[in-house]
C-alpha cells in the first residue's frame, strides 16, 4: 500500500514537471542553437521530480572532466531514472543516445527528435546514421552519453553486455571517453514488476578519462573492456554487486 502510494505521488511529480518545463522546452528545442537551454530546462524537471519524491544525488569527480572540451559518457544502465539522475549529475550540456522507442513515449520523445538521438535496433544503416550525428554534435559543443549496455539488463545492478559502438566512436572521433558508475539508482527504482520506489540517495562516480589519442579502431575492443572493468570494479568496492552472482 505505501509503495503504491509513493508511486502514485512520483508519477504526480513526473507530470507537474513537464507542465511546469515542456511548453517553455518546446521553443528551445525547436533550434539547435537554443538546445542548451533545453537541457537546463530538463536538468530543471529532474529537480522537480527527485526533490519531492526524497531522492537526491551526490557526485564525486566532476574535477576529471574540468577543462575538456569533447568527450563521451558512457555509464551504466540500471534504471528508469538513469537519465533524469545524470542529467543532474553530469557536467557538460548532454546528448542521450538510446533506443529508438524511446522517441514513441508521449511528451519525453520529443527529445530524442531533437536534443538526443535514439537508434533503431536491428536497422544497421540507421543506427551508423546515429552515430554520425552525434559524432557531428560533438562539434556543437554537446557531449553525447552512450549507455554500453543498451538498455537496462535483466540482471541489474549487474553489468550487461558492452556493445562497441561507443567506444569506436571514441576513436574514430579521436576524444576521450569517461566511464560513469550510477551506484544506487537500481535500488531507488529497480526494473521489476511490480514497480517499486524507495527513496534516498543516488550515488554517482565519474571516472577519470581514458584517451583514445594514437588507438585505432582494432582497438575498440580492449577500450570497451576497460571501461567494463572500471565500472565493474567500483560496483563491486561498494558492495552493489558480488562476485558470487
Amino acid at each position: 500500500m505505501l509503495n503504491a502510494l509513493y508511486l502514485v505521488w512520483a508519477i504526480f511529480w513526473v507530470v507537474i514537471g513537464f507542465i511546469i518545463t515542456m511548453p517553455i522546452n518546446l521553443i528551445f528545442l525547436s533550434f539547435k542553437r537554443t538546445y542548451f537551454i533545453g537541457h537546463f530546462l530538463r536538468k530543471l524537471w529532474a529537480y522537480i521530480i527527485f526533490l519531492p519524491i526524497g531522492m537526491w544525488v551526490t557526485v564525486s569527480g566532476k574535477e576529471h572532466v574540468k577543462g575538456l572540451n569533447q568527450f563521451i559518457y558512457a555509464p551504466n544502465h540500471s534504471s528508469y531514472i538513469d537519465i533524469p539522475a545524470s542529467t543532474i549529475a553530469l557536467p557538460g550540456i548532454l546528448c542521450y543516445m538510446a533506443k529508438d522507442e524511446l522517441t514513441k513515449f508521449p511528451i519525453f520523445g520529443y527529445f530524442f527528435k531533437t536534443i538526443d538521438i535514439g537508434v533503431k535496433r536491428g536497422n544497421a544503416r540507421k543506427a551508423y546514421e546515429a552515430f554520425i550525428e552525434i559524432g557531428d554534435r560533438l562539434n556543437t559543443g554537446q557531449i553525447p552519453l552512450i549507455f554500453p549496455e543498451g538498455t537496462i539488463p535483466a540482471k541489474s545492478p549487474h553489468l550487461g553486455n558492452f556493445k562497441i559502438g561507443a567506444f569506436r566512436l571514441a576513436i574514430e572521433k579521436q576524444v576521450p571517453i569517461v566511464p560513469v558508475t550510477m551506484l544506487d539508482n537500481a535500488a531507488r527504482f529497480p526494473e521489476q514488476k511490480p514497480l517499486v520506489g524507495r527513496p534516498g540517495r543516488m550515488r554517482v562516480i565519474i571516472h577519470r578519462p581514458i584517451s583514445t589519442t594514437n588507438l585505432k579502431s582494432d582497438d575498440a575492443e580492449m577500450l570497451k573492456m576497460k571501461v567494463y572493468r572500471i565500472i565493474e570494479q567500483t560496483l563491486l568496492k561498494h558492495q552493489i554487486i558480488s562476485n558470487e552472482n
